[in-house]
């Protein structure tokens, strides 16, 4: 991304991200040793404690994506793309993510959103480890990567000095040990006891005139228990996580919002917003319950356009007063599309019975049933068309209607 797509598209991403070391990092980029800049928050450099947050890598596409290569190449080519991902999912809020809002849960027990998140992010540094784009979550580095991505970490650390680092994910700590030696920087290293599936560590170098105090956990992805690793990070950094608990500003309000949250959660590891990783939650339109459409859409063989991402039930983007259905749609250039659909929720079930109306008269031309909402054939000619694209639809039609009997049937209408 040009520095003018980058300040049209995210303006104020350099608001929040400090950037006095960067001709350090264009150094290294140019070196060969780093891909893309990492996150510097706009009060990191000033902050009482400066915390690093690490993960692994990038991945380009999900792994049915036919186009993954060229995102691979689009990757490779952004220098910004880390910064573009904190400033989207960490400062702006713009969707759900499991890896951001898992970390957010291990440091205070929720997830943060509003000046919360803000703040946080303006006092955080975050890079990933390696410095290639993964095609998708199913490819992995290779060992040779991690030796090598230490001694770019090492140089990338001299540049920016921190306090702390928490990895998340604990595959480099496993070549920490092989690639300081060979390095020859003073180091060591305790693997704890297997948890939640992972054996977590504490680790620490000197190097350059620090003493680098790093703690490494599970990646906050699939099955990643909080809970586990809440309690884990509480003992092991005390320090450093009631830092993070006071830039937050953790406060009877954080704690409300834990508790009413609490009463419409599933366990955390298997929780709503788990599952939907990618739900815009930054936009106009408010999502509170949803669900992933191309889950269905590819349960169901492709039946419909992959634009179309997420169904919510939520606020409405014109009054957050008032209930709403929407259709997250994403264009060409991957951004949220303006053209997704919002539909008052009254209006929904009128909207299904019109068309549970029509494939009734194409199924019985000869009779002229009325069904109360006063329908009329406005344009017979193209009801033979209308058969012809129902009839390519009827399996995820039959599909969508079971669901809906089904539901209709275990509702309590008296109870509205």
């Amino acid at each position: 991304m040009t520095q003018e797509e980058l300040i049209e598209n995210y303006g104020e991403l350099l608001r929040h991200c400090e950037k006095s070391l960067d001709p350090d990092f264009d150094r290294m980029i140019e070196s060969g040793q780093l891909t893309w800049r990492p996150w510097i928050g706009a009060d990191w450099l000033s902050a009482e404690k400066r915390i690093l947050i690490v993960g692994e890598s990038h991945y380009a596409a999900k792994p049915d994506v036919a186009d993954a290569e060229k995102k691979v190449e689009e990757w490779q080519s952004d220098s910004d793309g880390t910064r573009e991902i904190v400033y989207e999912v960490g400062v702006g809020d713009w969707y759900a993510s499991r890896f951001f809002g898992n970390l957010h849960r291990a440091f205070f027990g929720i997830d943060v959103h509003g000046d919360s998140r803000v703040e946080l992010w303006r006092k955080l540094a975050f890079c990933n480890f390696i410095q290639r784009p993964m095609r998708d979550s199913g490819q992995r580095p290779r060992p040779l990567e991690f030796y090598e991505g230490w001694r770019h970490f090492m140089e990338m650390l001299r540049i920016i000095r921190p306090d702390a680092v928490i990895f998340v994910g604990v595959s480099a700590a496993k070549h920490f040990d092989g690639a300081m030696s060979a390095l020859g920087i003073d180091h060591k290293i305790v693997f704890d006891k297997c948890q939640n599936g992972t054996y977590p560590c504490e680790f620490s170098a000197a190097y350059d005139g620090m003493k680098i105090d790093m703690v490494a956990i599970r990646h906050a992805s699939q099955y990643f228990s909080w809970s586990v690793w809440q309690d884990y990070l509480a003992k092991k950094v005390p320090a450093t996580i009631a830092y993070l608990n006071a830039v937050a500003g953790k406060s009877d309000n954080m704690t409300k919002a834990a508790t009413s949250a609490a009463e419409f959660s599933e366990p955390a590891q298997t929780s709503v917003i788990d599952k939907l990783e990618g739900l815009p939650m930054g936009l106009a339109h408010k999502p509170v319950v949803a669900c992933d459409y191309q889950d269905i859409n590819d349960a169901l063989g492709n039946f419909d356009s992959d634009d179309a991402r997420f169904i919510s039930v939520g606020h409405a983007q014109w009054n957050q007063d008032d209930l709403s259905v929407k259709m997250f749609r994403v264009g060409d250039s991957g951004h949220w599309s303006r053209q997704s659909e919002e539909v008052p929720a009254q209006r929904l079930p009128y909207m299904m019975a019109m068309l549970l109306a029509t494939i009734y008269k194409i199924q019985n031309p000869s009779k002229n049933t009325d069904f109360g909402m006063n329908e009329k054939i406005v344009a017979s000619q193209d009801m033979e068309l209308l058969r012809d694209q129902i009839h390519a639809l009827a399996e995820p039609l039959k599909d969508g209607f079971k669901r809906v009997r089904n539901l209709l049937n275990m509702i309590e209408f008296d109870l509205l």
